[in-house]
Formats: structure tokens, C-alpha cells, sequence
């Protein structure tokens, strides 16, 4: 039991070590334990070992990365738990070990598993009889397909549920089971539905003082009135939640339905009382920090500006609403937002803002309807692979049958042959013939199923067609953020002749050929977008009396890995290089510029509604060059830095670290980075270190992302690793930098073969 705890409060890295000592034990105590109480005891021990062997395969996290991470173990050692649980009766932990499934098929994406998941639960409910066990998975399940927009479903599992806590007989229950119903009609605008489940809500919430879902209750009838134009008992009812909610004090839910009401008198076209209560909640949604409900109350006020044509107060409310919600609120909102700011500057005849918010609103709309898409993709997919299951169910069913049928005939026939001799002949061709039409009955069939399959695959790529051109299109918008070829060949391919300038006469034929392959970039997304980028931007020396007397102009790039992958992480990184390019308006030294970089990043996250406050950013290498006097500066988060000199230049000294000699031909020395990402973090008031080097001609600079060290692959399925990667840039650094890269581009694909690419890929490479 001590050891099974030890997993309790331990890291969960040692939680295998600490339950394979707890099952060692638990398998010699079992052959030696007669009594069955302490049976009992040690099989739920067994359990939970096995649960927390499913947490240690299944933890993982962005900034504390589990290299162990394995969804397909987490599952197994999960229904090895499951089953001993369901053996015991122990309907607790019978649900957690659900949970867990879910959150593991959560994380991996596999709808198909999630509601398999959920339907596993609800069969072993019903199977048992536990009818609140079976009415909380039906709950379940009517939230999955809510989610997936697949509402009837949603309403035939909720009301199973329903039916079910009538005979349990909790009044808390059966009443937030009617007020599911109630939310799901209103989804399906079928009002008269709605209300009548809402009224069965407040019935079961009289015998049960549940005061904030009472008023929610009858928020949703306001609500609901309102979709029927039945102004008198929408505003009746809005009342009735204002009152519960004042009583409560609840400030932020008697804002929503004081949003409610303004929202109805705007419908009835009475725009100066819809802004005397949008005005309340806006000066009490400040007053208490209630971003959502400024956000909110300035758009409607902007909206009923807009109505009475004030045209200056609509066009500041709407303003301040957009700041705010391209914080904290969905694409909808935003869109929403960015609408109606073109709709206001396009009536004050500022046709260039009109413009800009325009390009806004439609590339929000451009994102809204990849997601739809996605959605309505996933949602035919599940379908379309249930359908699959149960079709090829039923043909197992149905060949069983026949292979049974068949097996009797025969039996029939042998018996038939020794009683009635000549007659066998015809029965036997009887049964020939008999299954000759059954068998080609059979391969009909199976030739429409077939068709139907065809046509269903066809669908299937005609959605995948639409929504791969929908990420080509994001695709576009992310590498319009990133370092140009022009920028970086304007800037990387004379750096050579700009070196070699300073100590000797360069000719025009040998300057021509240094000046095309003085650097390569490997940049390999995981998905279409990619959430690492590579960036660059000049700026002026800081070393200068000042920036506006002139000087030296210095190339900055960056090399960095944003928080995910895939639409998340192409998102993050626009608003990394948006933040960088804020940053380095009033900075010049890389240190000051990430330790800028990150308050921004902070300040733009800190309200995105998460319980973290938004603890995303980026690893992040920045490098600006002096090409003029070969100096260059390093500022690095959480990804190094290495420069590797031809061993005959010398090994010089750079802020008191030598060059380490690699082998007979090459030198390198690593800038170690700061051990804490360009965002929020327990170090995030902590400055970044400034490095100074003094290059020399020949040197090369390499920067990276972790996707490259830690892919998977080889015959072992481990992960390369960085001193490999390390080893493998230095034995090829006396090659042409294109022929570097194409090293680098074979030796990923090698070592990843078949296994799936786990992370984005950049690596550069610059040679002075």
C-alpha cells in the first residue's frame, strides 16, 4: 500500500518504478492470501498500479516533455485497470479509468475512440443496471455530439438519460438533465420543446435549492421567449434571473442577463434603453475585471450607436471592443467585431480603415469556415466509420448463419442418403442449386455495399479536397510573416565579401562566386503551418551614440519553435513575430529585445480565459550581425547556438569560453541558452544573457528547434538527440552549405523511416 501511494504523490516519471514493485509484490501476496476481504484489497491495489502505469505512459506536456509518452501503452495499461475495477463492482474508479481513456483519445485526436470510449462506458452501465451510471455516460455521449454539431443525436441520448433519472429519482439530477434537453432544442430553434423542458427543469430545482442553475433556468426561458417575439414573458423571465442572481450576489451572471435585456430592448428597436443598460454593465463589468463583459457591452453599444447614427461613439466603442476581444474571445467574436468596424468607418467615409478591418473580417471568416469545414468533416467521418463497423458486423453475422445453415443441410443430406438411397442424388442437387442462388444473392450485395462504400469515399475526398485548400491558404498567409529569400540573400550571400574585404583586395570574379552558398535554411513542418519560423529584420547598432545619428546597420535573425504545432502553433507564431517586430521598434541588442518580446507576449495573454493566463510563447534564438566589423550578439531561449571555426584560424576566447577543438579540422563553442522559454514562466522576470563573439572569416553559425534532436526513429524507435546532431553538422561543416543541408534533409528521413514525424523541423546554417 505504501508503494502504491508512493505513485500518489511522487513525480509521475517514477510511477512505473513504483508500480512494478507494487504488482511484484501484490503477485507473491496473492498465492499466499487466503482470506478474500484482503483479496479484494490487494486486486484494487492491482488496479491502480495498473492506472498509474496508464498516467506515466500518457503524461506529456510542452514545457516538461515525457519522452516515455506512449498513447497505445497508456490505453492497454488502462483496460487492464478497467477490467479488474468492473470485476470488483468499484463504479468510482470504474469511472476515473474512463475519464483517463477519454482524456488519452482527447489528446491524440481519435474522435472514433472518444465516443467508443463513452459507448464502452454506457454498455457496461446498462449491463450492470446502474442507472446513474448509465444516465451520466448518456449525458456524456449528448454532449460529444452537441460538440460535433450533430444535435438530434445530442437530444435521443439526453433524453435517455432523462428517462433514466426519473427512475433514480434525484431531483438535482433529473432537473439539470431537463435543462440539457432544454439547451438542445433551443439549439434546434424548436422553442415550444425548449420551454416545456425548462418548466420540468424549475420543477425538479424547487425541491433542490440550486440557485445559480434556477437562474440559468430561467435565462434560457428569457431566451427562448425572445426566438418566439414574446417580448412580455421574455422580459418577465429575464427578471425572475436577475432577481435570483442579485440575492446570490452574482455580479457576473446578472450582467449576462442585464446583456439579456439591453439585447431585447435592441430587438424592439428601443436603442436609447438598450444603451442605458449596455452603459451599467460596462461601467460594473470595469469596475469588477470582467474583460468578457466590457468586451460585449462595447460592441452592443457601438451596434445601437450605429442605429441612432452617432457614428463617433459607435466607431470608440467599437474600438476599445476589438482590443479587447482579439484577447480573450473566439474568431466568431472577432469577426463579429472586425464587421461592424468596417461597417462604421465605411458610413464615416474612412474607406482606408474601412479596408483594413475589411481584410480583417474576411480573413477571420476564412478561418471560421476551415474549422466548420473540419467539423462537418469529422463529424461524415464518424458516421461514415461507425456505418463501416456495423455493415461489416452484420456480414460476419450473416456468414456465420449460412456457414450454420450449410453444416445442417449436409447433415440432413448424409442422413437422408442412408435411409432413402436413390433419392439422395436429387436432394443434393437441390442443395447445390439452392446455394448457387444464395451465393450469388450474397455477392450482389456485397457488389452495392461496395458501390455505396465507393461513393462514400468519394465524399470523403471531395471534403479532404476542400479543407487541404483551406491550410494551403493559411499556409500562404504564415510564410508571408517569415524572412523573405530576397531579405536573407540581400543580407547572407555578400557576407562572405564583406569578411574577406577587410583584410585583402577581393576580386570580381571571386566575390560573384562566394556570394551563392553562404547559408542554408531546413525548414520541414509537421502539418501544412507550422508553429517553428524563421524571421529576420535590420536594425542599427546599439553600440552608436544613438539610432537617429546613423551607423551601422545590423541583420537580425531568428530562429524559434512556438508553443504547438500544426493551426495552434501557426497562430502562436504570428503573434511571436508580430511581438518581435514590436520589440525591436525600440531595442537593438538581442537580451533587451527577447526580454521585450516576452512582455508582450505576457500582456497580449494574461486574460486568454485559460487558468494558466496564457503560459504560451516561444524557444527562441536571436542573432544580429555586424557584417562591418565581424561582431555578433547572441540572445538564446531554450535552444543553443554553436559556432564551429576552422581549427588553423585558432581557438579564441569568447566571454572567458574557449573554442573546444571537435577534431584535427574544426573547433566549436556552443552558446549555452537561458533555461526559459520567451513567455510566461517562473523565471519570466529573469533578463536573457547577452553573448558577444568575435567572428573570424571561415566561422559558421548554426541555429535550431528541438524537432530535429527529438525525433523518433531508427531500429530502435529512440529519439536522435542532439549531441548526434551536433556531431553530424561539425564532420560536414567543410562542405558547401547546400550540400550541408541535403546531409541534414536525408539523415532525418533515414533515422524517421515509417514513424511519424513528431514535431516541426529548422535548422540554418550561416558561413562567414
Amino acid at each position: 500500500m505504501l508503494l502504491n501511494q508512493l505513485c500518489y504523490y511522487c513525480e509521475i516519471s517514477d510511477n512505473l518504478k513504483y508500480a512494478n514493485q507494487t504488482l511484484d509484490l501484490i503477485n507473491k501476496l496473492k498465492i499466499t492470501t487466503p482470506d478474500s476481504v484482503t483479496k479484494r484489497k490487494l486486486f484494487q491495489l492491482e488496479a491502480s498500479s495498473y492506472g498509474y502505469i496508464g498516467v506515466y505512459y500518457s503524461a506529456d506536456n510542452y514545457y516538461n516533455s515525457n519522452v516515455n509518452y506512449n498513447p497505445n501503452k497508456a490505453v492497454f495499461y488502462f483496460n487492464k485497470s478497467l477490467n479488474i475495477y468492473k470485476r470488483l463492482n468499484s463504479w468510482e474508479e470504474i469511472n476515473t479509468v474512463y475519464s483517463s481513456l477519454e482524456s488519452v483519445y482527447l489528446k491524440t485526436g481519435n474522435t472514433y475512440n472518444q465516443l467508443q470510449n463513452y459507448k464502452n462506458a454506457l454498455a457496461f452501465g446498462k449491463l450492470a443496471n446502474n442507472n446513474i451510471f448509465t444516465a451520466r455516460y448518456n449525458y456524456r455521449i449528448a454532449n460529444f455530439y452537441a460538440r460535433v454539431g450533430d444535435t438530434i443525436k445530442a437530444i435521443q441520448y439526453a433524453n435517455n438519460g432523462i428517462e433514466l433519472e426519473k427512475q433514480i429519482n434525484d431531483p438535482k439530477r433529473l432537473a439539470k438533465g431537463y435543462q440539457l434537453g432544454a439547451d438542445l432544442y433551443f439549439k434546434l430553434k424548436n422553442y415550444k420543446k425548449a420551454i416545456n423542458f425548462y418548466y420540468a427543469s424549475l420543477a425538479e430545482y424547487k425541491t433542490n435549492m440550486d440557485t445559480v442553475q434556477k437562474s440559468l433556468v430561467y435565462l434560457g426561458l428569457g431566451n427562448t421567449y425572445r426566438g418566439l417575439n414574446d417580448n412580455s414573458s421574455a422580459l418577465l423571465n429575464y427578471n425572475k434571473a436577475l432577481r435570483i442572481a442579485q440575492l446570490d450576489s452574482n455580479e457576473v451572471l446578472e450582467l449576462e442577463v442585464l446583456m439579456e435585456i439591453g439585447r431585447l430592448e435592441y430587438q424592439f428597436k428601443k436603442y436609447n434603453e438598450a444603451i442605458k443598460y449596455f452603459e451599467i454593465i460596462n461601467t460594473r463589468a470595469s469596475k469588477i475585471g470582467f474583460p468578457g463583459g466590457i468586451a460585449v457591452s462595447n460592441l452592443e453599444l457601438a451596434k445601437s450607436y450605429v442605429k441612432i447614427k452617432d457614428y463617433n461613439k459607435a466607431k470608440a466603442y467599437s474600438n476599445k471592443s476589438l482590443l479587447i476581444v482579439k484577447k480573450i474571445a473566439s474568431q466568431e467574436q472577432i469577426m463579429a467585431g472586425e464587421r461592424l468596424c468596417y461597417q462604421i468607418d465605411s458610413a464615416m467615409g474612412d474607406y482606408k480603415n474601412a479596408l483594413f478591418h475589411f481584410q480583417n473580417y474576411m480573413l477571420s471568416k476564412q478561418i471560421i469556415n476551415t474549422e466548420e469545414i473540419k467539423k462537418a468533416s469529422q463529424k461524415e467521418d464518424l458516421e461514415i466509420q461507425f456505418k463501416f463497423e456495423k455493415e461489416k458486423e452484420a456480414k460476419i453475422q450473416e456468414s456465420k448463419e449460412l456457414k450454420t445453415a450449410s453444416e445442417f443441410k449436409l447433415q440432413k443430406t448424409i442422413r437422408n442418403f442412408l435411409f432413402l438411397g436413390i433419392a439422395l442424388l436429387s436432394v443434393v442437387v437441390a442443395f447445390v442449386i439452392r446455394n448457387l442462388i444464395i451465393k450469388k444473392k450474397f455477392n450482389q450485395g456485397l457488389l452495392l455495399k461496395n458501390n455505396e462504400i465507393n461513393k462514400q469515399k468519394h465524399i470523403i475526398e471531395e471534403k479532404h479536397k476542400e479543407i487541404t485548400d483551406s491550410f494551403n491558404y493559411a499556409e500562404r498567409i504564415q510564410r508571408s510573416f517569415l524572412a523573405t529569400k530576397k531579405h536573407l540573400d540581400e543580407n547572407l550571400n555578400l557576407l562572405s565579401v564583406r569578411a574577406k574585404s577587410r583584410t585583402e583586395t577581393v576580386s570580381v570574379s571571386t566575390s560573384l562566386d562566394a556570394t551563392f552558398d553562404n547559408y542554408f535554411i531546413l525548414f520541414k513542418p509537421k502539418d501544412v503551418v507550422s508553429g517553428d519560423f524563421y524571421w529576420s529584420a535590420n536594425t542599427v547598432s546599439s553600440s552608436l551614440p544613438s539610432r537617429q545619428t546613423g551607423g551601422v546597420e545590423n541583420f537580425v535573425i531568428a530562429t524559434a519553435d512556438s508553443t504547438g504545432h500544426g493551426v495552434p502553433g501557426a497562430i502562436m507564431s504570428l503573434l511571436n513575430i508580430t511581438s518581435l517586430e514590436k520589440a525591436i521598434e525600440t531595442e537593438t541588442t538581442p537580451d533587451k529585445i527577447l526580454n521585450t518580446t516576452r512582455k508582450i507576449i505576457i500582456d497580449r495573454l494574461k486574460k486568454d480565459g485559460s487558468e494558466e493566463g496564457g503560459k504560451d510563447g516561444m524557444d527562441c534564438s536571436l542573432l544580429p550581425f555586424d557584417f562591418k566589423n565581424l561582431k555578433l550578439q547572441i540572445a538564446a531561449a531554450n535552444n543553443p547556438v554553436w559556432i564551429v571555426r576552422p581549427t588553423v584560424a585558432g581557438a579564441l576566447e569568447a566571454n572567458d569560453n574557449t573554442f573546444k577543438n571537435f577534431n584535427s579540422t574544426f573547433s566549436i563553442y556552443e552558446v549555452k541558452p537561458d533555461k526559459m522559454p520567451v513567455g510566461k514562466h517562473d523565471k519570466q522576470d529573469v533578463p536573457f544573457t547577452l553573448h558577444e563573439i568575435n567572428l573570424q572569416k571561415g566561422d559558421l553559425i548554426y541555429t535550431l528547434t528541438d524537432g530535429f534532436p527529438d525525433q523518433f526513429g531508427g531500429e530502435k524507435g529512440k529519439k536522435y538527440m542532439i549531441k548526434n546532431l551536433r556531431e553530424l553538422i561539425v564532420s560536414n561543416a567543410h562542405l558547401p552549405m547546400h550540400e550541408q543541408k541535403q546531409i541534414l534533409e536525408n539523415t532525418f528521413y533515414n533515422w524517421k523511416g515509417n514513424s511519424e514525424q513528431v514535431d516541426d523541423v529548422s535548422v540554418i546554417g550561416i558561413r562567414v
